[in-house]
This record gives C-alpha cells, sequence and structure tokens, in this order.
C-alpha cells in the first residue's frame, strides 16, 4: 500500500532551508536599516552644531557699532588637557528684534566644576548684556548658566578664529572681521564651520 504525504525529516528539511532563505533575506535588510539609522544621527549631529554655528554667524553679521567702540573681542583660552575654551563677544544689533536696544552677547562653555560635579547642563551658551558694549564686560570672570541661553549642550571644546585680513587669529579685539571659523568638539567628534562677512 503505498502512503501519500511528506515524512517527518523531509518537513525538517524543508524548513531548516526556508529557515535559511528567510535570513539571508532579511540580514541585509537589518544591515541597511542599521546603516541608515547611524547616518540619520550623524546628520542631526552636524544640523545641531550648524544651527549653533550658524546662531553666532547671524550675531556677527548683525552689525552694531558706534564711534570708537570695539565691535567684537575672541579671547583664546587652552584648557588642561587640550581642551579649547574660547570667549567670544560681539556688539550685536540681534536684540533689538525683542528688547529695541542693542548690546553686546557673549558666547563660551559652561563646565562641570572642579569637584567633577553637573550643578547645570554642561554645554555651549550665550549671554546678553542690554546697552553693554564688549569693552564694558569683564569677560575672565565666570559667567553662571541660569543667566544665559543653553546654545548646544555636550560641547567639550569651543575655537573661535577671525580672519583679520592676512592670518587667522585667536586673540582680537577690533572691528567686524572677513570670516569666522569655528570649531566644536561634541561627544567625542569634531566640526568645523565657517564664514565670510561683507566689508563696511
Amino acid at each position: 500500500m503505498r502512503r501519500s504525504g511528506f515524512t517527518f525529516i523531509e518537513v525538517l528539511v524543508v524548513l531548516a532551508l526556508v529557515g535559511v532563505m528567510a535570513t539571508c533575506a532579511v540580514a541585509p535588510v537589518v544591515h541597511v536599516v542599521r546603516n541608515i539609522r547611524d547616518a540619520q544621527s550623524l546628520w542631526g549631529e552636524r544640523s545641531a552644531v550648524e544651527d549653533g554655528a550658524r546662531m553666532i554667524f547671524r550675531d556677527m553679521r548683525s552689525y552694531v557699532q558706534g564711534p570708537d567702540q570695539t565691535y567684537c573681542i575672541l579671547k583664546r583660552n587652552d584648557l588642561f588637557g587640550g581642551k579649547d575654551d574660547d570667549v567670544l563677544a560681539i556688539a550685536t544689533g540681534n536684540l533689538i528684534k525683542t528688547s529695541m536696544i542693542p548690546g553686546t552677547v557673549v558666547y563660551r562653555l559652561v563646565r562641570e566644576d572642579s569637584l567633577g560635579m553637573r550643578s547645570n547642563l554642561v554645554g555651549l551658551y550665550r549671554w546678553t548684556f542690554l546697552g553693554k558694549r564688549p569693552d564694558d564686560l569683564d569677560l575672565s570672570s565666570p559667567f553662571t548658566s541660569e543667566e544665559g541661553a543653553l546654545v548646544l549642550p555636550y560641547v567639550d571644546s569651543f575655537r573661535v578664529e577671525v580672519y583679520g585680513g592676512k592670518e587667522w587669529l585667536g586673540d582680537y579685539s577690533g572691528s567686524l572681521p572677513a570670516g569666522a571659523r569655528i570649531t566644536i568638539e561634541r561627544e567625542g567628534e569634531t566640526y568645523e564651520i565657517s564664514d565670510w562677512f561683507p566689508s563696511l
């Protein structure tokens, strides 16, 4: 008597072959999805850093300079361990939009304290000083994060250089420079963004 159907062994072989084929088909898809997710994450990081740099460049472009006034002060500060902690003060008209008064904005890092405690969010901050000129401010004194606005969190290093006409300068005090270059290190990645300003 002849039996119809499949033996148990045949069914197991077919299931094993289907499993191998499914694995071969799904593995590249998983790999592609992972690569897309990583690319989106990197693009998001780069985009956040570029937005912070654009804010600085926008403040620099909003040129407000009276007679015998310093427009921009850049102080280079190198920390132990090779980290950059520059301070940038700009006389800007961007504050007129909200306060009707020009003033100065200051960009600098807020770091963890000497004991490694984070009492505030570490990162690049922006402070506004209405009616003040860059010359009026003591840029060597500490600034508190409570008075500033967070521009970009988790910044480890902030380097600014301005183009003075012949070379890139780290320490600068004067009128609107021809260009600026910002280097930001954030969570192990380094980003460099440059911009050029019209001559006045």
